[in-house]
Formats: structure tokens, sequence, C-alpha cells
């Protein structure tokens, strides 16, 4: 990154950048928009100036393709503040001027928001998306960029199968977005099965369930239990306080005989009851063979088939 500077702007030679994760909810954004002001001489010094790069001919170009006739500096960070700028009717902004190429500006940005909080979990998992499918980068190299584990890089990245399934649900309910949170992506997405997945987002937002009860209905549907039960199961986790491992046995008894009837039991009977059935019974303990003195020596033998051998070797077969 070269020496920076402040300069002011036209907004309109300012386009936005390709992959932008940042959110911003109504709040945040009505507080940005009131210290900005209407009056722009005023309002362009109370707010931090936006961060650009300089576009490269080949982009400016590219731009002018597309319409954008005036373009000049990308946004890396500040979008917020230059759509805000724009609904003021503003016709120039402060920015600081920096040579970024597009690959660092984008690494730059999600680092920004990954900092401050304010990352969309789907231009996250997108962003990943473009690294693997663009960029050829494993899931190991970019935990490695990012300071997480490829894990956590693969939960990301299943937000993008867990999209739609939500989106469909939320569609058909009155389930507020503003709710919907990066780990109902995650959880559903981690689904292979599309019906499967569908299902699970269909409980998750209908039942408004946690993220730990989401993640007990998942093991539920995952082992083929009845949507119903499913809902049954992580209630009964939240009314008798189940520690994660406890749930599981639960789901692994409910998913071994689906028609035990333990769920309405109290927590220390439901765990003890729920481990009956998982757990298979002990084998019995081999009956210890008959013992008997030999009349000339005194001797302990037993008889093993037809022959009578000492007993300390009888035992150890």
């Amino acid at each position: 990154m070269s020496e920076q500077k402040i300069e002011i702007i036209p907004l309109d030679q300012i386009v936005p950048l390709p992959y932008n994760v940042c959110k911003m909810d109504s709040e945040a954004e009505l507080m940005l928009k009131s210290d900005m002001t209407r009056v722009e001489t005023v309002g362009m010094f109370k707010i931090d100036p936006i961060l650009l790069r300089r576009l490269t001919p080949e982009e400016i170009e590219e731009y002018k393709g597309k319409g954008k006739l005036n373009a000049r500096w990308q946004i890396v960070d500040g979008h917020r503040r230059w759509f805000a700028a724009q609904d003021l009717g503003w016709h120039e902004i402060r920015a600081v001027i920096t040579d970024m190429t597009l690959d660092e500006a984008r690494e730059f940005n999600y680092k920004k928001n990954k900092i401050r909080g304010t990352v969309d979990p789907m231009r996250e998992a997108a962003y990943f998306r473009y690294l693997i499918d663009v960029k050829k980068m494993t899931a190991d190299k970019i935990a490695e960029k990012f300071g997480i584990t490829p894990r956590r890089v693969d939960q990301i990245l299943a937000r993008v199968k867990g999209a739609e399934p939500l989106k469909k649900i939320l569609r058909e309910s009155a389930f507020p977005t503003e709710k919907v949170e990066a780990w109902h992506y995650e959880i559903v997405g981690t689904v292979e099965e599309p019906e499967k997945r569908e299902k699970l987002a269909e409980i998750i937002v209908k039942e408004d369930l946690s993220g730990r009860e989401a993640l007990v209905a998942k093991e539920a549907i995952e082992k083929n239990i009845q949507p119903e039960k499913a809902v049954k199961i992580a209630k009964t986790m939240r009314r008798e306080k189940l520690a994660p491992k406890e749930a599981k046995i639960v789901v692994e008894a409910i998913a071994k005989k689906p028609e035990a009837e333990i769920l309405e039991l109290p927590k220390p009977k439901l765990v003890e009851e729920a481990l009956k059935i998982v757990t298979p019974p002990a084998p019995p303990k081999p009956k210890a063979p008959t013992k008997y003195v030999c009349p000339l020596c005194g001797g302990e033998l037993a008889l093993v088939g037809e022959l009578l051998v000492p007993y300390h070797e009888a035992i150890k077969k």
C-alpha cells in the first residue's frame, strides 16, 4: 500500500467494491445519516474519510462498458457513508486515496468488517467461495490467511447451501428476517440431503429454536427421526436443560427405538432410560469351572472337556 492522502472526491467518480461484506442495521444507518446532516460542507467533516483505491486503466475501460463513464475510484471501506452521502444529496466526500490491487482491497474490506463485527454472513460465504473457485485457494489456505480453522471455513461455506431452504421458509412465515443469523445458514447448510435441509429449516424457523436446539434437531433429522419428534426432542432439551452430550444420547435412543416413551421424563430418569436403550447389555460373565482337589497331591484341578487340568490354567482359558 502506497502513502495515503485525503482528497475531496466527486461521488459520481466512485464505484462500490464487488464482494463488499459489510452489513448495517437500519438504526445504525439512521444514526450515521444524523451525524452527516443535510449540510454537505458541515456533515463532510463529521465523519471519517472513506477509503478508496485507484482504478487501473483497464478497470476504467471495463466500467465505461458498463455505463459508468466517470468511474475513477473504487471503495475499499466506507460503502455506507457513500450511500448515505448520495441519499443526502451530497456531491462530494472526503476520501483517503490508496493504491491497492482488487484482491488486496477485498481482503482489507473483509478483515476490517470482521474486526467491527459487521460482516454479512452470506457475503462472507460468497467471498470464500470466490477465493476457492476463482483464486483456487484451499480451505486450509483460507484458514491460514484469516486465522481460523479449516473446519470453520467449511461451516461458513455451508451457508450457501442453507440459504435457499431458509429463504423459502421465511417467505412463507412471519419470522422476522433480521433475526436470521449466520448459524441458521451454517446448521441448515451442513445437512447433505436437500429434503432434510428443508425440513430442518422449517423446524428452526417455525419453532424459533436456539443454536444448540437446532443442532439437536439437525442430528435427529439426519437420523431419520420424524420432524415432529425432532421438535419434541429439542423442546425437551430446553425444558430439562440437557447438556449437548445428554441430548445426543436422547437422539440416539429415539433413533434406535422410535416407540420409546421417554421424552416426558425428568432429566435424571430421561438420560438413564436413554442410556439403557443406547448401551448394549454387558455380555454375561463366563461361569467359573468347578474346582476339584486331587486326592494324591492336594492340588486344585478343573475339568476342561474330558481332561483334568490345573485350576489356574482352566481359569485362563
